[in-house]
């Protein structure tokens, strides 16, 4: 552990209120070679229309935060293979450079996997395109397999040219990295790990780097050469003593701790704790001297497509308020202010907490009409024939729709039957909608009937991807259809 605790790093000073070195001591967190605890809060750049950035930084900043919680998401910037987007929404330097100019740290998480349920994971959907070509079996995520190594490699390079000049050790705000995330709860391969751990050295990242895992899956995966946090939501004293158990020195750090949960269709809205739960295993943090994450400080919006699925298969809402101190629209929910008030009488020497900005105004858009539809036909950009359907990822898709088509017989009817089918399936016959497929209920099957006017009929199955599963497994989680469809 000694190369874990006894390095330092040089940080140029951003503002008064930052220090010019940290380091990892003994006991403590060290910013000029003074104790310093951590108060961070998760807010994701992608899940926030720029023009809201700073705004919801300088929330985080009042609220009592001295550092902000960085997921990036991979397929966000990766959109095609060797292809990155680093403008609009996606300019995580201007984030970055933004919360420096907030008075804050930038704790930097790049994956490859991130989960934070967003679709797949982080994991680009092309990654699943060719992975069973020539009788290969299919890619193995999150391991040793070249195929998932190589593409996560590059993009941590990527993500080194973006913003290792961002370091606190050249005079920006990022703090420390994380590599990986959660690996414990999906596999145990420790050459894996200290493969990505080496990818993001040389990518040029200098300042500490750190791996998260709820503590009861700590051991798999586990590496000494990465400082150990963990993750949970209670019981703080309990869960630091099994961190003890594979770091016996250091500071203690909790890189995720939850105010609540996320909301997934079908199931009811996860409500904030009670002060006690919420804000119990925060007092004891902040009266141990322990550094935490709150994750969500503030969720905003999964747009575009981006959300991701739970497993087994139940689609996330788009909407990531978390029930967090700040909610979806920038606004403070109740337990912003006890937070704050707790912040402010756990200060690092030297440190203040300025006034919360100005509320965005809002106003109500009244009534808005549906001006213009289109059908699915017209929305077709190519045709394929094939033997039997493909999931979209073979047919060069990452997102929509897919129509699957094929002309019936006049005698041929019965129940129908796909082999998988991810995620919706609209059922229409010559245009009429017949029947919907849902992945969650496989028993559902609509009947055909063969046709009175003893005619062929069109039978067309529009098939609509949910997002990918997230979690741990399941992220090779292909769209569309695939295998066999039959008629009784």
């Amino acid at each position: 552990m000694r190369n874990v605790f006894l390095l330092a790093y040089a940080a140029a000073s951003v503002l008064s209120a930052f220090s010019a070195t940290f380091e990892i001591g003994e006991n403590d967190f060290l910013l000029d070679g003074k104790p310093f605890v951590v108060r961070c809060g998760e807010v994701h750049y992608a899940r926030i229309p720029r023009d809201y950035w700073q705004h919801r930084l300088r929330m985080l900043r009042a609220m009592g935060c001295n550092a902000v919680g960085c997921y990036m998401f991979w397929n966000f910037h990766e959109r095609e293979r060797g292809v990155f987007k680093w403008d609009g929404r996606a300019d995580v330097a201007e984030f970055c450079r933004m919360a420096q100019k907030e008075g804050l740290w930038v704790i930097l998480r790049p994956g490859p996997y991130s989960c934070a349920e967003w679709e797949g994971g982080g994991a680009p959907w092309w990654l699943m395109s060719d992975d069973t070509a020539n009788g290969a079996k299919p890619i193995s995520m999150r391991s040793s397999d070249p195929r998932w190594v190589v593409p996560a490699t590059n993009w941590l390079h990527a993500v080194g040219r973006q913003l290792a000049g961002l370091q606190a050790t050249r005079g920006g705000p990022i703090l420390m990295v994380q590599v990986e995330n959660e690996y414990g709860l999906h596999g145990s391969d420790v050459a894996y790990m200290r493969t990505l751990r080496q990818a993001v050295i040389d990518a040029g990242f200098e300042v500490p780097l750190y791996a998260c895992n709820p503590p009861r899956v700590m051991q798999n995966g586990f590496i000494p050469e990465l400082f150990q946090t963990a993750n949970f939501g209670a019981e703080p004293e309990q869960r630091f003593e099994i961190v003890r158990k594979y770091q016996p020195k250091g500071p203690l750090m909790c890189a995720e701790y939850y105010p609540a949960w996320f909301d997934t269709w079908g199931q009811a809205h996860h409500y904030a704790k009670s002060d006690r739960e919420f804000f119990g295993p925060i007092d004891w943090m902040f009266d141990h001297r322990v550094s935490f994450s709150l994750y969500m400080a503030h969720g905003g919006t999964s747009f575009g497509g981006w959300v991701g699925c739970r497993n087994p298969f139940i689609p996330n809402v788009t909407s990531y308020d978390f029930e967090a101190p700040i909610n979806e629209n920038g606004r403070a929910n109740p337990s912003y202010a006890k937070y704050r008030a707790r912040a402010m009488r756990h200060l690092n020497e030297g440190e203040t907490i300025p006034d919360p900005p100005a509320d965005i105004p809002t106003k109500a858009y009244g009534s808005v009409a549906m001006s213009r539809v289109a059908s699915v036909d017209s929305l077709v950009k190519s045709e394929r024939e094939m033997e039997r359907p493909q999931f979209m990822e073979k047919l060069g898709q990452g997102f929509g729709l897919v129509s699957y088509e094929r002309m019936l017989a006049p005698e041929e009817g019965g129940l129908l039957n796909v082999d998988e089918l991810h995620d919706f399936g609209y059922v229409f016959l010559d245009g009429k909608r017949i029947g919907v497929l849902d992945r969650r209920h496989r028993g559902i099957r609509p009947r055909i009937y063969r046709s009175k006017e003893n005619r062929p009929r069109l039978l067309q199955i529009v098939v609509e991807a949910m997002g990918r599963i997230n979690s741990s497994s399941g992220m090779e989680d292909r769209k569309g259809m695939s295998g066999r469809v039959r008629l009784d």
